[in-house]
């Protein structure tokens, strides 16, 4: 058996690091525990393009302050690189409420003050969109973020930010990842964080920043007057699901005027163990079991929760019936797609060749509805990133008078959104506050929110959607991944439930090829390991590995046709699809 692992983990015995970490790697070693060792020590936890993700402990394949330090002093050495003037622009730490999450924030901090620059950090947990706020707002020359997101509690993780506020994105996030792996454990910097604030390098944020937040969530609103008179008449349930959402969600929608806010109790506070959950995530609907029980016991109108680190936001309705159901992502973006751009039409105030985004995995009903109102939309590789990097180039070209293109919103299936540039990265609190506005709307209408979504489906035709996900950890696991991938790649189904394959997009290679696998375009996208598939009657599926979890995930779309469908023949549908191509792919 290849030892290496063995030899990177006798490597942990150096002065570099702890006598508890040292302690741990020997009894590991002692008890001679290989899978273990090999788990940990076999390879690095990757920085991808956008930062690294991993579970928490001893290990160069894990979360710790010597993995953070690495990954910190790379990009270090690409801002001093880019320019000197950075010591001083500085950088911007925010945190989610997970284990460590304060740990690695002062190391990552410490890290950067050892580099002579200046580090903004903030007083307790807060908000991703905060953060990507707080960049512009300081005009920083970056920004990090200490999050696992929705992860499971023994997760976390770490993203880094450009001057923009948005998160890393091509040529840079290369250049990043090539600084990160040349660097060693003794090429790290660090510097006593006392030492580091008695020098002015690391400096605690004050309430400015987030007051200054809370003033731009409220510059979305279309209807303000709407949710000043009918905003204190909505029940509201809220949950931030343990998570960082805890203090601004609340704070947000008070002065937008949605007072009668009423918090999950058992929810309502931070907590890195998210003890009333298995997974802290509102795509989840195990996670909204006390949600759904809260606002039954109060006759809730809407019910919102946030994930950990609050950029998400799902929501809970009532139907027809008075029976609190989930909207999925595709569905609350749809209903945001509608009410901000009827809502800027019907008062006048679509700004010229406006446009909005959405990833490729998102539903083509978003596209309908912008098409109602000409509003131009583009499509993205999945990730937020590749949002905020649209904005900031058409902004700047807009600047040099290249374009009048302007940005009105963006968002992603996996409940992603942001309405407004006040950030380049989703902003789950700013949803929240445009989705309690429609149904303040909804409110003054006689209406609710759950009618306006079966108006878009009257005037727009039914759109299902489905996303199933294979987890495969560990090593074997990513090579079953690829295998996967590679089928799909070489051998797409021809039908699915009868409906021929017309077209097959590898945006890996960059190739549009028809049923016959002759090449007819090219996807004009950055190179990412996902494939698309559609067929003859509108169906597509695309399949994507996750870039931060041992996971592919697999998205279904099916939509009516001549509106003759009911959705529970849609369903019906989408879940004989499903078989038929997991059966084409060997899954179960």
């Amino acid at each position: 058996m290849n030892d290496d692992f063995i030899i990177r983990a006798k490597k942990w015995f150096s002065d570099i690091f702890d006598e508890k970490t040292k302690e741990q790697v020997k009894k590991m070693l002692e008890e001679n525990n290989t899978e273990e060792l090999k788990e940990r020590f076999s390879e690095d936890l990757k920085f991808g393009t956008g930062g690294m993700r991993g579970k928490m402990g001893i290990g160069t394949n894990r979360m710790n302050i010597y993995t953070v330090g690495i990954a910190t002093q790379g990009f270090a050495k690409y801002l001093l690189d880019k320019d000197d003037n950075n010591k001083g622009k500085g950088i911007v730490i925010a945190h989610d409420p997970r284990h460590n999450s304060t740990l690695f924030t002062k190391r990552a901090a410490c890290v950067l003050a050892a580099n002579n620059i200046k580090t903004y950090i903030f007083d307790g947990p807060n908000p991703t969109p905060l953060l990507s706020f707080a960049v512009r707002y300081f005009n920083a020359a970056g920004g990090i973020v200490i999050t696992a997101s929705h992860n499971p509690p023994e997760y976390n993780g770490y993203k880094a930010y450009l001057e923009d506020g948005g998160q890393l994105v091509s040529p840079e996030d290369e250049i990043i990842l090539n600084n990160v792996e040349k660097t060693s454990y003794e090429d790290v910097k660090t510097i006593d964080e006392r030492s580091a604030i008695e020098k002015g390098l690391i400096i605690t944020c004050n309430k400015d920043v987030e007051r200054a937040y809370l003033d731009v969530l409220m510059k979305p609103l279309i209807y303000p007057d709407i949710c000043k008179e009918y905003g204190p008449n909505l029940k509201t349930v809220y949950s931030p699901l343990h998570g960082a959402g805890y203090k601004l969600a609340p704070q947000a929608l008070n002065l937008a005027g949605f007072t009668d806010i009423i918090s999950v109790a058992k929810q309502a506070e931070p907590n890195g163990d998210f003890p009333t959950v298995t997974f802290p995530n509102p795509e989840d609907p195990e996670a909204w079991k006390l949600i759904i029980e809260t606002s039954e016991n109060i006759n809730a109108d809407l019910a919102i929760a946030n994930d950990p680190d609050a950029d998400r936001v799902g929501i809970a309705v009532k139907d027809n019936n008075g029976k609190y159901i989930l909207l999925n992502g595709n569905q609350t973006g749809a209903l945001i797609v509608y009410h901000v751009l009827s809502g800027l039409k019907l008062n006048n105030k679509l700004p010229e060749n406006p446009y909005i985004i959405k990833t490729i995995v998102t539903s083509e009903l978003w596209r309908k509805i912008a098409d109602k109102f000409n509003v131009k939309i583009f499509d993205v590789l999945t990730g937020f990133k590749y949002i905020g990097e649209m904005i900031t180039r058409y902004n700047k070209e807009k600047e040099e008078n290249k374009t009048t293109l302007t940005y009105i919103l963006g968002g992603e299936e996996s409940y992603g959104y942001m309405i407004g540039d006040h950030v380049r990265d989703k902003d789950g609190i700013n949803a929240a506050i445009v989705i309690s506005e429609i149904a303040a709307l909804a409110f003054s209408e006689n209406s609710t929110i759950y009618q306006k979504l079966q108006d878009i489906y009257s005037e727009f035709g039914l759109h299902i959607e489905k996303l199933k996900s294979f987890y495969f950890e560990g090593l074997q696991g990513r090579e079953t991944m690829e295998n996967i991938m590679k089928k799909l790649r070489d051998n797409p189904p021809t039908t699915i439930c009868n409906s021929s394959l017309i077209e097959k997009r590898d945006y890996l290679n960059n190739k549009i090829s028809n049923s016959k696998g002759e090449i007819i375009g090219k996807t004009e996208l950055p190179k990412s390991n996902v494939i698309s598939v559609l067929f003859a009657d509108g169906t597509k599926i695309v399949a994507r590995p996750s870039g931060t979890e041992p996971k592919i995930k697999f998205y279904f779309f099916v939509n009516e046709s001549d509106k003759k469908e009911t959705a529970e023949v849609l369903k019906e549908k989408i879940d004989h699809i499903e078989m038929e191509f997991f059966k084409h792919l060997d899954l179960k």
